[in-house]
């Protein structure tokens, strides 16, 4: 079987997995994906991995085979409302926990972390993350920070925590991400200037984890109170 196929054999079984329980990822439990629809839990997962850039009747065509009774663009967005955000990130773990991992010395899992802005659709009314109009953009902009932990020698993401752009707070995603890692191995953080505080060190250390983190003396005073 090629490596390709067998990516997409792990993919599947964890999207089936997920919908298993769809009412775990549902905003309304009990409610949301309790009925046999055409664009159902799984369905709706795996439309969103694959859409292209396309608009949204076009991709509700391709992906149902262009077929006259394919949910509307109503449907499609009624369904996607009804998803947690939660959802796709236990898709993420569920995936790489599939994967076969590689360690430093045997014993260590390589993590980097870092930061990356990303713009989103335009809305003014969106104060956590519009941009009013500068130099660079006469419209104004929308934006979102994205952290991401990835394991360097098995060269996959591992875990994100996305954020408002006004409201980025590196050294808190940092914290939280390392709480909530389900790594079964020591794991080895290393993070640029970034995520340099003693309340990152702290969090790590009390994880029972290491790290590698840059950092300047005066970097470290600045960002030492306040912890989480």
């Amino acid at each position: 079987m090629k490596y390709a196929d067998v990516v997409k054999a792990m993919l599947l079984a964890s999207i089936h997995e997920l919908a298993a329980n769809p009412q775990n990822y549902a905003l309304h439990p009990g409610k949301d994906f309790s009925r046999n629809r055409k664009l159902g839990f799984k369905h709706l997962l795996l439309m969103l991995l694959t859409m292209e850039a396309d608009c949204i009747k076009e991709e509700l065509y391709r992906f149902f085979g262009r077929s006259t009774d394919a949910p509307s663009k109503a449907a499609f967005y009624k369904q996607r409302k009804k998803i947690k955000n939660d959802a796709f990130r236990s898709l993420l773990v569920s995936f790489t926990q599939k994967c076969k991992k590689k360690l430093f010395k045997g014993k260590y899992s390589l993590v980097a972390c870092d930061g990356s802005a990303a713009d989103i659709f335009r809305n003014p009314d969106d104060p956590d993350t519009f941009f009013e109009p500068n130099e660079k953009s006469t419209r104004g902009f929308n934006q979102i920070h994205i952290n991401a932990f990835f394991s360097v020698l098995d060269k996959k993401f591992t875990d994100l925590f996305i954020q408002p752009s006004r409201k980025r707070n590196e050294y808190s995603a940092f914290c939280q991400m390392v709480d909530r890692s389900e790594a079964d191995t020591p794991v080895i953080y290393l993070c640029d200037r970034g995520y340099a505080s003693y309340n990152a060190f702290a969090h790590v250390i009390e994880n029972g984890q290491f790290f590698l983190i840059r950092c300047t003396d005066a970097k470290t005073e600045k960002n030492s109170g306040g912890f989480l």
